[in-house]
């Protein structure tokens, strides 16, 4: 990838592209069947090819938490059952959010997000939009103000309970908006395995309450990028590892 001078380096998937949804106590997204509307309502739109062109190159379009190879993965005709299952709810949803409207905020590079969830019919709030990546952060730890928040989260490789990081209990970067008693539940389960072999039908639990429960609409995810003179330096070698952005893949011209 590249124009001219300029070179593009894609190594493997790096963040998470999630919609957190507030599942406060008292909240628009309490209600479980407001977040299955809300998730079976995006995931509709962007199987139907409705990505911006600029992400079509970084992004993969993917409703489950964890990467194709990894453990704990449902077969994709169950992910989509699950998803579909929240059509039901879509027309109450959208009624709702005109009586309602939804705040809903991102940074800069996420404004499509926000078109876009308003392109399918979602009410928001006048006050929704851009914000600071330090508000944003503020919004999802502290305040919880927002309804609706896009925002990227690291992928951990190899083990699933790297999500645990995300929407664990006790997670790293857990917020109150997201957690959900089956999902953490779940996880704090799957903590306690000693036999490797017990690890897949473990975490597949965790795929499934995470789409029926939805700690967040989980959109896909984004590739590590690199951008690079390619008159000067070059990529020393073909085969690029997941996460591999760093000086050594390349080597002078």
């Amino acid at each position: 990838m590249g124009t001219g001078k300029i070179s593009c380096f894609q190594g493997g998937a790096s963040r998470h592209l999630t919609l957190i949804v507030n599942g406060k106590e008292e909240r628009f997204f309490s209600n479980n069947n407001h977040r299955k509307a809300f998730q079976a309502l995006i995931h509709n739109g962007l199987e139907n090819g409705e990505l911006p062109q600029h992400l079509t190159q970084s992004t993969t379009i993917d409703p489950q938490i964890y990467l194709p190879m990894q453990k704990g993965r449902l077969d994709e005709s169950e992910a989509k059952a699950i998803i579909a299952d929240g059509e039901k709810y879509i027309p109450a949803f959208l009624e709702a959010t005109k009586k309602k409207p939804l705040k809903m905020y991102s940074t800069n590079t996420s404004l499509w997000l926000i078109e876009f969830v308003k392109s399918k019919g979602v009410t928001l709030s006048e006050d929704s939009g851009i914000y600071t990546g330090k508000r944003i952060l503020e919004m999802y730890y502290k305040t919880f103000e927002s309804d609706i928040l896009a925002m990227g989260l690291g992928v951990f490789n190899g083990d699933p309970d790297g999500i645990y990081h995300a929407i664990g209990k006790d997670g790293a970067i857990t917020s109150p908006m997201s957690v959900r008693e089956s999902v953490t539940r779940l996880l704090e389960e799957g903590r306690k395995l000693l036999e490797p072999t017990e690890i897949d039908q473990a975490y597949k639990p965790v795929s499934r309450a995470a789409l029926n429960d939805v700690p967040f609409v989980h959109l896909g995810f984004i590739n590590s990028i690199m951008a690079y003179r390619n008159d000067i330096i070059k990529v020393k070698r073909e085969l690029k590892n997941r996460h591999d952005d760093r000086l050594i893949t390349f080597s002078p011209r």
